[in-house]
């Protein structure tokens, strides 16, 4: 629980914040990218760790194919938009991963949140927080919405060797030199990257 404690203790810190999300910006970002804008819809997200074979590991998914979501397919952490019944977007962030990935929301242990996002493609203001379990959940896809969850060892996400820049197409176009994680097979980029990145930063 020592890396749980010490986790905790930099939530409530002076977060890394902007400086370390742009490190994973796919394009150039200017300050209106990082203000909470009220035309926009909100959201919650969940950065989950969790204990699996003596290590610590984080809870990441692949979205379900649907050809009209911007974010198709690709790796973000389990949430999803604010219904006025939550109250607030740490509940958005709770309800969403039962739903998506079947955790309970009982046993999450939320420990702080990090740097608020905003996605101009989706316009979503995107509010993460960060958790944890004392056992590994039994994790259950969401039919139709989530693909599979990926299981991502605290090594691994501490390992320079998993950050470079790649080219990736999105809808017919290419962005080059995007700064990404690997994950075996699977490519986090964009505001998932820009996320982890701050919770990495922290850890470290």
């Amino acid at each position: 629980m020592e890396f749980i404690q010490k986790l905790e203790v930099g939530l409530k810190g002076e977060l890394p914040g902007r400086s370390a999300q742009l490190e994973m910006s796919a394009t150039p970002m200017s300050e209106a990218h990082f203000i909470q804008r009220k035309d926009a819809r909100n959201a919650g997200v969940l950065s989950l760790f969790f204990p699996k074979e003596e290590q610590w590991h984080l809870a990441l998914i692949r979205r379900a194919f649907h050809e009209k979501d911007h974010h198709s397919r690709q790796i973000s952490f389990p949430g999803g938009s604010f219904e006025p019944a939550d109250i607030t977007y740490e509940k958005t962030a709770l309800r969403e991963a039962e739903e998506e990935i079947n955790v309970k929301q009982s046993e999450v242990k939320v420990l702080g949140s990090l740097t608020n996002l905003y996605i101009p493609v989706s316009n979503f203001n995107v509010f993460p927080f960060v958790g944890y379990t004392e056992r590994r959940p039994d994790f259950y896809p969401q039919d139709g919405e989530v693909e599979a969850v990926l299981e991502i060892p605290l090594s691994s996400l501490m390992d320079i060797a998993n950050k470079s820049l790649t080219t990736i197409e999105v809808r017919g176009h290419q962005l080059t030199d995007v700064p990404v994680f690997q994950f075996g097979n699977d490519t986090v980029w964009g505001a998932t990257a820009m996320m982890l990145n701050e919770l990495i930063t922290l850890i470290k």
